[in-house]
C-alpha cells in the first residue's frame, strides 16, 4: 500500500488529511444485513434519524447482530454534501476535502428525495484553497450555507513535531465510537470474503461503524475495517468524512477525511 502522508492545519482547528495518490474511497459491507440498513444510516433514514440511541441491528433472518449507538446519539449527517459525500461543512463557507478533486464545481446540502417541491441550493466554489504540496483543499463557497450547520472539528492538537497525537485517539474513554459514510463503487461481502458489485460509483451514499484503531504512524491512523464489524473503504469517493464520539465534549466531531485502502480484499483503511 503506498501512501502519501498529509498534514494540513486548518484555521479553526487542526484537521489532518491524507492521500493515496489520486484514488478515491467508498464501502464495501458485509451481505447478512438488508442493504437497505447501510443507505438508511448514512442518510440520517428510518431508525437513523438524528440523536437516536442503541438502535438494534438485525440480519437477514431476524436476529440481532448489534447495537449501533449503544447509549450515544445518532450523528447528523446533513453536512455533508448530499450528491456524494466527498466533501463536508467545516465552516459556514467552507468545506473540505482532496484536491485531487477536480471534477466538482459547487455543492449541495440536504436528503436524497424525488418530491419535486425539495428544492436544492448550489453553492459554487469560488477558491479551491489547495494545499501546496498535499493533496487537501478547503474550498470557499460563493454564499454562507444556511440550510445546515457546520459538523464540529475535533479539538485535538498534533504534538510539537507536526504528527499526529495517535494516542489521544486510542484512548476509549475519551473517542469511544468512529464512523464513516460516502459513496462510490458498492459490494457487498460475505463471511468467506466472496464479494458481489453492486453499484457504480456516486449512486448513493452508504455508511456505519464502529471503525477500530489497528495502529498509527505519524501522518495517519490505520482502522481494520473487518466488513463483519465495519464498513470498509474502497475505490470511489475521496474526501469521504470520518467522525469521532469525543466523551469529553459530548458530541460527533469531525476527525479526517478517509484516502487509504488495502486492495478490495483487505480490510485496512487509513485516516488522518
Amino acid at each position: 500500500m503506498r501512501v502519501n502522508p498529509l498534514f494540513y492545519p486548518s484555521f479553526l482547528a487542526t484537521f489532518i488529511s491524507l492521500a493515496l495518490n489520486s484514488h478515491s474511497y467508498a464501502s464495501m459491507v458485509r451481505d447478512d444485513i438488508p442493504y437497505q440498513y447501510f443507505r438508511n444510516f448514512a442518510e440520517n433514514k428510518g431508525r437513523f434519524f438524528p440523536n437516536a440511541q442503541n438502535i438494534p441491528i438485525l440480519d437477514k433472518n431476524g436476529r440481532q447482530v448489534g447495537t449501533m449507538m449503544a447509549n450515544i446519539s445518532m450523528p447528523d449527517f446533513s453536512a455533508v454534501n448530499r450528491q456524494s459525500g466527498i466533501a463536508t461543512l467545516l465552516a459556514p463557507q467552507y468545506v473540505t476535502s482532496v484536491k485531487h478533486n477536480k471534477g466538482y464545481n459547487e455543492i449541495e446540502f440536504g436528503y436524497e428525495g424525488s418530491n419535486p417541491d425539495a428544492h436544492y441550493f448550489p453553492y459554487h466554489i469560488v477558491d479551491r484553497n489547495e494545499h501546496t504540496k498535499y493533496d487537501f483543499h478547503v474550498p470557499r463557497l460563493h454564499k454562507l450555507v444556511t440550510e445546515t450547520a457546520p459538523f464540529p472539528l475535533t479539538s485535538i492538537s498534533e504534538n510539537a513535531d507536526g504528527s499526529i497525537n495517535a494516542s489521544a485517539y486510542q484512548n476509549p474513554a475519551r473517542f469511544s465510537q468512529f464512523v464513516r459514510i460516502g459513496s462510490g463503487t458498492q459490494w457487498t461481502r460475505n463471511s468467506q470474503k466472496n464479494q458481489t458489485l453492486l453499484a457504480s460509483a456516486y449512486q448513493y451514499l452508504t455508511g456505519g461503524g464502529a471503525l477500530k484503531i489497528s495502529s498509527s504512524n505519524e501522518h495517519f491512523l490505520l482502522f481494520r475495517s473487518s466488513v463483519f464489524d465495519t464498513t470498509y473503504g474502497t475505490p470511489g469517493d475521496s474526501g469521504s468524512p470520518l467522525f469521532a464520539f469525543d466523551k469529553k465534549r459530548n458530541q460527533w466531531v469531525l476527525m479526517g477525511t478517509q484516502n487509504v485502502y488495502s486492495g478490495e480484499n483487505g480490510e485496512l483503511n487509513g485516516y488522518a
